[in-house]
């Protein structure tokens, strides 16, 4: 067999500090046989007889693995009971500072032929069990018990099957657990109730984790490393008839790390129950006649209470209530077998649709015949002057769903649902008080909603003063569609503009503008919204020659400041998007700016200075005479002309412009001659300039 000999305490794997002490549970092995355990202690009353008490606990090892236990005063969900382990009883008292792997080695006893067939488990060691035979006054009996273990801790979990079985044998023999896991054939152990395991490199998923109630600190009412949470195991029984019950743990695959049942004082129940609690706060109320049933077997005299108050008259197993009260019964089968159970019932008015709801309506503009809807616009009518914290409102796909309450839509603040799909509302206080309606959904055609321009541009001079409207257009039919503009970024915060109801607004402030268009029948509202930006004039605006001068090629750019996009022009040529001219002839020329938005233009003119290579003084009208073209544009300027042997011929400025080729009055020869031109240009920067020209025959 496998040994194991250390114990992973859960302040060791979690890291938890010991906190201060609280209660501990007591354990008495050897105060109570296990006739007075069974009769006094689990069953404890006259509705049913036991006999044939047995147990076997260890004793040929020197232990005992039952006893009673008393936790009053702890937080033990148990006030007391029946304890039974396997190891001593006495170990499972708190605090949880001790390995218990009791029965060991040496020590170590056998397991339970019985237990390991209605479990399938083998290897079982050092079980525990009492046994006894029964018979009921009723048909039902139930118990209620917790499953410790020290198994809970490192990786055993995952390994070690210590398990626990209520065996119950029938009056033909046939016998069957009662102690599993509900509405399953899974038998109370430790592998099958953990949460997920990883220590030290080694893991296994959690399994049926709902069930574990948790690992116990170091300060625990008991001295077991976790637990379950409490289970309820019981059957139907024929009154009369005697059965045969065995309570019977063990440990699996070794002795090692003990593992207890405890079972809870007087919860070994025969007793009537008329059912859990209906109020407003626990299981919901009710809201019509409520029928009591405490329908026993045999002939019981049956009692009726309401709020400690006899009610007259009423013997038989069943009450219609019809009001708030705590209601009781007392059933007395004769022989002391008397039993009774009280129930608290609240009543409510029925759950009533106030108004039947709307259809709800929503349009689609991309085609798709699915739209979001808020089903909870229906609410307020559905719920009218109903409590709504107490009357839940749900809404379902089918009329099924709306009379189970199952299957909820989970969202339906922002549903997406399709045309003349219909929607099942549950207007439910309790699972038995509601009543239910529908309503459809239908998706309309709103047609195409036209887009406005991110942004338009509004004229407005130096002084910011708007120059003319701009208008906004949606571009959509008002026969079809009302509109009403805002001022604003969307029609939530903005603010509306008295008399603003045409698809077009003219805008004369610069702003967020939104429009609303609604569709004329069937009800729906889109809006887009758009930027108004002022464009102002060019706050400077500059033409230069950026090439040499006379060069014939001439290069002017234009330089503009503000706060647009701008184009150019010179003279009547097409405006471009560059603000440098190229190959500039020389004279005098025109230049335009306007900005994008087509608010403003400007225009300057600029004289390229140049002059003639050659000409020809012969009386014929054409370049009779030779000077400089455009010098308006110098301040002041002289030019010297000279031969080729440097003979000063003549000189020219702005009062004698131009030389007809002649010397004192005779003409000159066809030649080149040679000139000296000498300025100053229009910010009265001095400048110098050296060339020819030809004279021509």
């Amino acid at each position: 067999m496998e040994i194991r000999k250390i114990k992973w305490s859960l302040g060791l794997i979690l890291g938890i500090l010991p906190f201060a002490l609280t209660a501990q549970i007591r354990v008495d092995d050897t105060s109570y046989t296990v006739e007075q355990l069974v009769e006094d202690v689990l069953v404890f009353s006259n509705c049913a007889s036991t006999s044939n008490w047995n147990k076997s606990a260890g004793e040929s090892g020197g232990f005992n693995g039952v006893g009673y236990f008393d936790a009053r005063g702890t937080s033990f969900p148990f006030e007391e009971g029946i304890v039974i382990s396997t190891g001593n009883a006495r170990s499972a008292e708190g605090p949880n500072t001790n390995e218990l792997s009791d029965g060991t080695e040496n020590n170590l006893w056998g397991g339970d032929a019985d237990l390991a067939a209605i479990t399938n488990t083998s290897q079982l060691f050092n079980a525990s069990f009492i046994e006894f035979d029964f018979v009921p006054l009723t048909d039902t009996f139930s118990f209620n018990f917790i499953f410790a273990s020290e198994e809970y801790t490192g990786f055993y979990p995952c390994e070690f099957s210590d398990v626990f079985a209520f065996i119950l044998t029938r009056p033909d023999g046939t016998t069957e657990n009662l102690a599993q896991l509900p509405n399953s054939n899974v038998p109370i152990r430790v592998t099958s109730i953990h949460p997920a395991i990883d220590f030290e490199g080694q893991s296994c998923p959690a399994v049926n984790e709902e069930y574990f109630d948790g690992y116990n600190p170091s300060n625990a009412p008991i001295d077991f490393n976790g637990q379950t949470v409490t289970f309820t195991a019981g059957a139907q029984v024929v009154p009369g008839e005697t059965y045969g019950i065995k309570l019977v743990i063990a440990d699996n695959r070794d002795g090692y790390l003990d593992s207890a049942v405890f079972l809870e004082a007087g919860s070994f129940d025969t007793g009537v129950d008329l059912g859990l609690d209906r109020t407003i706060a626990e299981n919901g109320p009710v809201c019509s006649d409520y029928l009591l049933t405490a329908n026993v077997p045999g002939n019981p005299t049956y009692s009726w209470f309401r709020d400690g108050n006899l009610l007259v008259g009423e013997t038989g197993p069943d009450y219609l209530a019809t009001a708030s009260g705590t209601y009781r019964v007392n059933v007395d089968l004769g022989n002391g077998c008397v039993m009774e159970d009280e129930v608290l019932l609240e009543f409510v008015p029925p759950s009533l649709i106030g108004l039947q709801p709307l259809d709800l309506a929503r349009c689609e503009l991309d085609g798709n015949t699915m739209e979001l809807f808020d089903l909870t616009e229906n609410s307020s009518d559905i719920i009218g002057g109903l409590d709504p914290d107490i009357y839940r409102l749900s809404f379902h796909l089918s009329q099924e769903d709306a009379d189970s309450g199952e299957n909820p839509i989970a969202g339906p603040t922002s549903y997406e649902g399709t045309d003349q799909q219909r929607i099942y509302a549950r207007l439910a206080a309790s699972i038995d008080c509601f009543d239910t309606t529908s309503f459809l959904l239908e998706v309309n055609d709103f047609g195409t909603l036209e887009e406005l321009e991110e942004t338009y541009y509004l004229c407005v001079d130096e002084n910011g003063i708007t120059l003319s409207s701009i208008p906004i257009d949606i571009n959509m039919d008002p026969a079809t569609y009302y509109f009403q503009w805002f001022r604003g970024t969307d029609v939530a915060s903005g603010i509306a503009i008295p008399g603003a109801s045409n698809p077009t607004y003219a805008a004369s402030e610069i702003g967020a503008y939104t429009v609303a268009v609604t569709h004329i029948v069937y009800g729906c509202t889109y809006e887009r919204s758009t930027e108004v930006i002022a464009v102002s004039p060019p706050t400077s605006f500059d033409v230069r020659q950026t090439s040499e001068r006379f060069t014939q090629e001439a290069q002017i750019e234009v330089n503009v400041t503000g706060d647009s996009t701008y184009q150019y022009a010179m003279d009547d040529g097409a405006f471009q998007e560059s603000n440098v001219f190229e190959n500039v002839a020389p004279g005098r020329h025109i230049f335009y700016v306007q900005d994008v938005q087509g608010c403003h233009v400007y225009s300057q003119g600029y004289t390229v200075v140049d002059f003639p290579r050659f000409f020809s003084p012969n009386n014929d009208t054409a370049n009779n005479s030779w000077g400089l073209i455009g010098p308006d544009t110098f301040n002041n300027y002289t030019i010297f002309i000279f031969d080729r042997y440097g003979k000063l011929l003549t000189q020219l400025n702005s009062s004698n412009p131009e030389w007809d080729g002649t010397f004192n009055g005779r003409p000159l020869p066809a030649d080149d001659y040679w000139f000296r031109l000498v300025y100053l240009d229009e910010d009265n920067t001095f400048g110098e300039y050296k060339g020819h020209m030809a004279l021509v025959r």
